[in-house]
């Protein structure tokens, strides 16, 4: 061991090296958690579109009256409206309005799929049957399931063409 002078201040090599190590091993367990950060907002925000489609089309049946949902492919906004039968004017009563987190956006299955997309729910329990595909950064693939009547709402993962349940 040296004797420390006046003059002589500083890390040793050694002291260096151990804190890069400790930096790298506590890298290696950080950056992977923001992948699965993506994705977790990935599956939640399909999760919320299917949820809020399952209360539209409750909703809808409970108070007999027409919801939509709104989708704005675009702007990765999607709201839910029902129309009034009380108001004189017949418009149309906002219920929630929600936009997709940074980085996931609405996918089409069509090159000439219009921008804003309606799905109606009627009072009778049906509705129109869609399949909602959302994606990320990373080109994964969560889909909501809009069954037309009866079935319950699914997201699945759409995986290089494989569809998992999930």
């Amino acid at each position: 061991m040296r004797s420390q002078k006046s003059g002589d201040k500083g890390f040793t090599l050694f002291e260096i090296l151990i804190v890069l190590t400790i930096i790298g091993i506590f890298l290696g367990f950080v950056i992977p958690k923001f992948h699965d950060l993506e994705q977790a907002s990935l599956k939640a925000s399909a999760r919320q579109i299917a949820n809020l489609a399952s209360y539209a089309s409750n909703e809808a049946v409970s108070r007999r009256q027409p919801y939509i949902l709104h989708i704005d492919m675009h702007r990765g906004e999607y709201w839910l409206t029902t129309t009034e039968h009380r108001q004189s004017d017949g418009g149309k009563r906002l219920i929630t309005k929600k936009r997709l987190p940074e980085g996931i956006k609405f996918i089409s299955q069509s090159v000439t799929a219009p921008p804003l997309i309606d799905y109606q729910f009627t009072p009778y329990g049906f509705r129109d049957e869609a399949l909602i595909q959302l994606s990320d950064r990373h080109q994964r693939v969560y889909e909501v399931f809009i069954p037309a009547v009866g079935e319950r709402f699914t997201v699945r993962i759409k995986d290089q063409g494989l569809r998992i349940k999930d």
